[in-house]
């Protein structure tokens, strides 16, 4: 623990010493109430965060009982001149979760693109099994360091998850999945799904309303009839052959589409005739020159009765 320590150590201790010192000999800091105490630990990042069983006997293990934890870029910078650092990272990530003694509502693990940074499926699991088991509602893992093979299987334990946001994985199902019952809201980018998978794990989510998703390779269809409660669905498409990608979309009412590939159109996407109830459009990088185009958002119109807002970005305008 004591490498997490070592960059805001300084600062904090001064803090430390400045109260010993204070005049009236008054622990201010340790007589907080406790409310002060958790909005002052919710605004600082992990390093800061540990670093305050320094400040008092009191503050010790507060630290550790905080409901929200996040290993963000800051935390990953300090490893930039290390030739392996996978080993120290997963390391002190253990040593933070494994002590904590409380409930852990929200958890981040923001892995840099630019990072060197492997973490295995092993340590994965354990520390999200052991999030499972800490009532977590609030999972987030952009796994954007070395591409991993493997979805964490522990995952689908989490089953107080209202929001999941999951990157860099090869997704896969059990066949015992039984859904992930209190999601609310999915985002799924760079990531690769086996046969079925990305359907099965939808119908899990009885609740789900709002679903952001990057799709690339050769994704065929998505069928999402069974996404009853879906209002809100984000798109990126970077393939070329999508014809008929998106199926059904029963009750959707705000939808952005985005293409980063030249020779897609949204026509292929989805059809005019699945978007009745829809009030909100936005339409990213249309090609303006494609006739085309220009029929197909004269289709959404006259079948969108309900559309409120329009939002249309040109290609032409994103190349300039």
């Amino acid at each position: 623990m004591s490498s997490l320590l070592s960059h805001s150590q300084l600062s904090l201790m001064t803090l430390s010493n400045k109260k010993a010192n204070c005049a009236d000999h008054i622990d201010r800091i340790s007589d907080l109430p406790g409310n002060v105490i958790d909005g002052i630990l919710k605004h600082l990042n992990i390093q800061e965060l540990v670093c305050t069983s320094l400040l008092s006997r009191k503050w010790r293990y507060v630290w550790n009982t905080v409901p929200e934890l996040g290993f963000c870029e800051e935390f990953f910078c300090r490893f930039e001149d290390i030739d392996d650092p996978s080993p120290e990272i997963c390391r002190i990530i253990t040593e933070v979760l494994f002590p904590h003694n409380g409930p852990i509502y929200s958890f981040t693990l923001d892995i840099p693109s630019s990072s060197n940074i492997l973490i295995t499926a092993e340590y994965f699991n354990k520390w999200i099994l052991f999030l499972s088991r800490r009532g977590i509602k609030d999972l987030a893992i952009f796994n954007y360091g070395i591409f991993s093979d493997k979805m964490p299987s522990h995952v689908f334990s989490c089953q107080e998850l209202t929001h999941l946001w999951l990157s860099g994985f090869k997704v896969s199902l059990s066949p015992n999945f039984c859904g992930l019952k209190n999601l609310l809201f999915l985002l799924l980018e760079h990531n690769m799904y086996e046969f079925g998978a990305l359907e099965s794990l939808i119908s899990g989510c009885p609740l789900l309303k709002e679903f952001t998703i990057e799709l690339f390779g050769d994704m065929k269809s998505i069928c999402l009839k069974k996404a009853k409660n879906l209002i809100d669905l984000r798109l990126t498409v970077n393939q070329e052959r999508v014809s008929g990608l998106i199926k059904s979309l029963p009750n959707i009412q705000r939808l952005t589409l985005e293409s980063d590939c030249n020779k897609t159109l949204f026509a292929d996407i989805i059809s005019p005739s699945h978007l009745i109830s829809l009030k909100y459009l936005k339409l990213r990088y249309v090609n303006l020159d494609e006739r085309a185009e220009l029929l197909y958002i004269v289709s959404v119109l006259k079948s969108a009765s309900n559309l409120v807002e329009l939002v249309i970005e040109s290609l032409t305008n994103w190349r300039s």
